[in-house]
């Protein structure tokens, strides 16, 4: 397998190199008083397309009704190499079921569930006796994992909170020692206090690190790998709080920019607001930008937050007066008649299209820089003396982040 991730992470990096113009710059950034990111010709064949096609792009199910020709086939090299074997998953129209424990999400519990399934055989074999989980919060993966396999486990968090919540709501897992909660802070990763060397149990011990944000995946994997655990499994997300050195396997390879780590953050979620809404939540937000950058002075890039549906069936005056009150614009409700204006002139309509085109475009990278950036993780792991491997875990709908690195002595 390691060889294999390494000669699939040259082919992703030979594919991303032509296209960098895309992918690393964002594109308000570009607009209206930039080059734009992506050629007349592909920007007029993503605004001829009807919402449904783009949702179907944006979801990488597909290229829609995209003619033949060079965009297409960007596309669907670009979906062939950010593919994965996904852990089976249930049908297209079955989203998973409600959670079946008080106070935990559906989206936590279809993850415990799954994360469950994936390293029992594993723990069958290596008759794992401990688990260390790293960044646990509460301890709801713990707990289950104790509950699963008559392990001992121990979570890791900086939160004191959280794990005086999990305290109280596993009170009979931590009476008998099955679970033990330890406040730490896994971002200090050079001494590596917080898993003892030697184990004084006589089986195994395991390490997840469900989640971890940022450099705290590249803390977890450096604090197991010192600390000789022989299993482990890890499930990054939120690249963008990570530095962009370290998502590099070595000097000689591409650093990302700082916008493409938050391109390889979105959700790329298929439970998403598609179709003709979510055509009109593009136009609103780029119309706004617009309006913030050339009316208002604001032109640095302004995340405009989520919004109601409601809002954005509305009109643009009604969702942009929203926005004014949110960055405290002085007198909001005095921008209605020139934000009428100022959205209904033609010249304004064109650029928000080309910037809505712009963007599908280049989200539909978002997913293959992610897997670029695990893979490099894996392939560091790798030579370190694991055998690794890469797969998607969860289904994608419910829990976009979910490429899973198993790493094995």
């Amino acid at each position: 397998m390691s060889r294999e991730i390494h000669e699939r992470i040259d082919e992703i990096e030979a594919f991303l190199s032509r296209y960098q113009g895309i992918w690393s710059r964002e594109v308000v950034a570009q607009f209206p008083y930039d080059e734009p990111l992506v050629s007349d010709e592909w920007s007029a064949l993503i605004s001829n397309l009807d919402p449904d096609d783009i949702s179907t792009i944006e979801c990488r199910r597909g290229t829609g009704s995209l003619p033949e020709g060079e965009l297409k086939s960007m596309l669907e090299e670009n979906f062939a190499l950010s593919s994965f074997y996904t852990h089976p998953q249930s049908p297209d129209a079955d989203l998973p079921g409600p959670s079946r424990t008080s106070g935990v999400s559906q989206k936590k519990q279809h993850e415990i569930d799954t994360l469950l399934e994936l390293v029992e055989p594993h723990f069958q074999r290596l008759r794992v006796a401990e688990v260390f989980d790293f960044c646990g919060g509460m301890g709801h993966f713990a707990a289950a994992a104790v509950s699963s396999f008559n392990v001992k486990a121990t979570t890791f968090d900086f939160s004191e909170e959280l794990q005086g919540k999990g305290k109280q709501r596993y009170v009979d897992l931590c009476s008998d020692s099955r679970i033990r909660f330890a406040h730490a802070d896994v971002r200090q990763s050079s001494s590596h206090p917080l898993i003892p060397r030697l184990s004084a149990l006589d089986g195994q011990r395991s390490a997840i690190g469900l989640h971890t944000c940022g450099d705290l995946a590249q803390c977890f994997v450096d604090a197991v790998i010192e600390a000789e655990i022989p299993l482990f499994f890890s499930v990054p997300c939120c690249y963008y709080k990570g530095s962009t050195n370290t998502q590099s396997f070595s000097e000689d390879e591409p650093t990302l920019s700082p916008e493409a780590l938050w391109l390889a953050s979105r959700s790329h979620c298929q439970v998403n607001i598609g179709g003709e809404l979510g055509y009109r939540v593009k136009y609103f937000r780029f119309m706004m930008h617009l309006y913030l950058c050339e009316v208002c002075g604001i032109r640095e890039f302004v995340g405009l937050g989520h919004s109601t549906k409601t809002l954005y069936r509305a009109g643009f005056e009604e969702y942009a007066e929203e926005q004014l009150r949110r960055l405290a614009v002085e007198n909001p409700s005095s921008h209605r008649g020139p934000l009428r204006e100022f959205s209904r002139r033609s010249s304004r309509i064109k650029i928000v299209k080309e910037m809505i085109a712009s963007s599908v475009i280049r989200n539909s990278f978002g997913r293959l820089i992610e897997v670029l950036i695990v893979l490099r993780r894996a392939a560091k792991i790798g030579v370190r003396g694991y055998a690794v491997s890469v797969e998607a875990c969860f289904d994608e709908r419910v829990s976009p982040r979910n490429l899973l690195i198993t790493a094995r002595k």
